[in-house]
């Protein structure tokens, strides 16, 4: 075999492997120096060979309890970067005493402590590495290398407790849900995961089993983000299960986290008018609400709620006319509608009818009526309440009685004008006969015929 075949097949080799495993190369926690107090530190190290960029990075400090805390916020690490192959240190702003020119510094009033952990956190809040600080290890001679602003660090600290951090031989692998924990029934949220390894690997491929609690369960074979919607209100188990490859029988990694799905209950709270057409809006919720692609549609214009806006839980916003370009006509009727394209507020509200106050105090002030008591379950007797989804039938109904009077009156009046009228006709013919018929008829006016 030449020695060009040998190079294909290593070359195959590696393109294969690099397909089972997607690794991405990251700044690692190098060292920390736990005692003297005046000298602790945390030092990091970018193993790879291009500049790191570490804005909006940040350090936290976890109990032993598991409790995380503040150590390096990200406004300390802006405009920070470390130069491939390079280290960072990092100290105490008002206890640090050494002779190392620090790069940055935390909060006097932060410190770290034995059995806690160290966390360094990305841009977008992912783990990228965690170190656990302890006691157990001897003392030692930092004599590394290539260290902070390109000097060489041959500080000796024959009092220090120092911890350098080196790749295990057992690999670990874990697993991590990145997903809001609070979503909007009905609305699609963004749902991904960070496979790692104690190596500083991140697996990007691989056997990706998701449960959502819901009853859908779905494998996917690489961790890139997606989208997935909750149709109803509640609380559900999202869980996890990572596989190396797919002839394993029992996961690599596990998670699971509880995520919260409620009701959007936004909703229109007033309008302007001619002169001002503001539309103000509100969030009956004890959630704060993303309403980054929402819509909010006027009559003859709409207007795209911008990405990153949100309104806070019970809270109501205004928004201008000369931000949402609405005129009086659009305040006329509105509504709001999610990304799902579900109208979820409109304005104005549909009432229901409204009921004469006169009509009910005249007819149904002594009226006796029945109410259930939904809890218990009883009826209860009440010659004070009134029945107020009767009013409109029995409203209905009386002016139905007085319109039959009414046709009874007329036709009663009918009859008696007809009465009248043959009266006078009957008698003024009566006026009309002979005199002699009123003539009483003697004998000597009858005469015998034989």
């Amino acid at each position: 075999m030449t020695f060009t075949k040998i190079k294909h097949y290593i070359i195959l080799l590696v393109m294969f492997f690099s397909c089972v495993n997607i690794v991405s190369a990251n700044v690692v926690i190098n060292k920390v120096n736990l005692e003297p107090v005046g000298e602790r530190y945390i030092k990091l190290y970018n193993n790879s060979n291009s500049v790191q960029d570490l804005t909006g990075w940040s350090i936290k400090r976890k109990s032993s309890g598991g409790i995380e805390y503040s150590l390096v916020s990200s406004s300390r690490l802006d405009g920070k970067a470390i130069e491939g192959n390079n280290y960072l240190l990092l100290v105490n702003e008002g206890t640090y005493v050494g002779s190392l020119t620090p790069d940055v510094t935390w909060a006097k009033s932060y410190t770290f402590s034995s059995n806690n952990t160290i966390l360094l956190y990305n841009q977008n809040d992912e783990l990228v590495d965690d170190f656990l600080v302890s006691t157990d290890t001897t003392n030692d001679e930092d004599t590394s290398s290539g260290d902070i602003d390109n000097n060489t660090d041959t500080t000796s600290y024959t009092n220090a407790t120092s911890v350098e951090k080196e790749n295990p031989d057992i690999l670990k692998i874990t697993t991590k849900i990145i997903s809001p924990k609070v979503v909007i029934v009905g609305i699609p949220f963004n749902i991904s995961s960070l496979t790692t390894t104690n190596r500083k690997e991140i697996y990007q491929v691989g056997r990706f089993i998701w449960n959502f609690g819901d009853g859908y369960k779905v494998e996917v074979r690489d961790s890139n983000p997606f989208f997935y919607t909750y149709e109803y209100p509640g609380e559900y188990n999202i869980s996890l299960s990572y596989f190396d490859n797919s002839f394993n029988k029992i996961a690599d990694a596990t998670n699971s986290i509880l995520i919260k799905v409620i009701p959007s209950e936004i909703y229109i709270n007033s309008v302007g008018g001619s002169a001002d057409p503001y539309v103000e809006i509100g969030n009956k919720s004890n959630y704060d609400i993303d309403l980054s692609g929402w819509i909010l549609s006027g009559s003859l214009n709409s207007f795209t709620f911008p990405d990153g806006m949100m309104i806070l839980k019970g809270n109501k916003i205004k928004l201008s006319p000369k931000i949402t370009k609405f005129t009086n006509s659009d305040i006329e009727y509105l509504t709001i509608v999610n990304p799902n394209k579900d109208i979820v507020a409109t304005y104005p509200i549909k009432k229901k009818p409204s009921v004469n106050n006169n009509y009910i105090e005249k007819n149904f002030s002594t009226q006796n009526k029945n109410v259930i008591n939904k809890e218990e379950g009883n009826v209860i007797e009440n010659s004070n309440v009134i029945n107020l989804n009767d009013l409109e039938a029995n409203a209905g109904n009386t002016k139905t009685d007085l319109s039959d009077s009414t046709y009874g009156v007329i036709g009663l009046l009918v009859v008696i004008s007809i009465g009248i009228t043959s009266f006078l006709l009957i008698r003024k013919r009566h006026k009309n006969i002979p005199d002699y018929i009123d003539k009483e008829i003697r004998a000597e006016d009858i005469k015998i015929l034989e």
